[in-house]
């Protein structure tokens, strides 16, 4: 099955991870769908072609297994996203887990931080010297695209506009 409980004590078992990752790779290299709306796959398939592995996962190097898992449909139970899951959290239950991803891992807190200096934020996205900086020290390539910071979330947005719709005429404010 492509799914498992998270509860289950399979979820995190480093040995299922890795024969459930390898099941889907399989299937994603027959299919090739989703390559051009993941950097995760042009890898996957980059790292199926090389003669030593020659198209079989089986023969695909764990850190080329990990790689893919690191860049995070389906009537094969193919949950992509999920799996991905799976493996940070059997990743981090074996201690194997960067401060970056740590801190990365974290969405609430990037976005909180990146909303109360959001301007300093988006200034310091625009910096050269400072994206060579991320590029070493987080791994985020220099010339990734970023989302912009807003000091106004988008939570506090969407409540206000809820209040302002309540308040008039019971129609959503434009």
């Amino acid at each position: 099955m492509g799914t498992l409980d998270f509860r289950a004590a399979e979820f995190r078992e480093p040995h299922k991870v890795d024969q459930e990752l390898r099941r889907v790779y399989d299937i994603c290299a027959g299919c090739r769908r989703c390559l051009p709306l993941c950097p995760s796959f042009k890898v996957l398939f980059d790292r199926l072609e090389v003669d030593a592995v020659d198209r079989d996962v089986e023969k695909l190097p764990a850190a080329d297994v990990k790689e893919v898992v690191a860049l995070c449909y389906h009537r094969w139970e193919v949950d992509f996203p999920r799996l991905m899951l799976r493996a940070r959290a059997a990743q981090t239950r074996a201690g194997r887990v960067s401060l970056q991803d740590r801190v990365l891992g974290n969405t609430e807190l990037v976005g909180k931080l990146g909303s109360l200096t959001a301007p300093l934020s988006n200034w310091m996205n625009e910096v050269s010297v400072h994206r060579a900086f991320m590029q070493a020290v987080a791994g985020i390539h220099r010339k990734r695209n970023l989302p912009k910071f807003h000091r106004t979330t988008f939570s506090s947005w969407f409540r206000a506009r809820a209040r302002a719709g309540d308040a008039g005429s019971g129609r959503w404010a434009a």
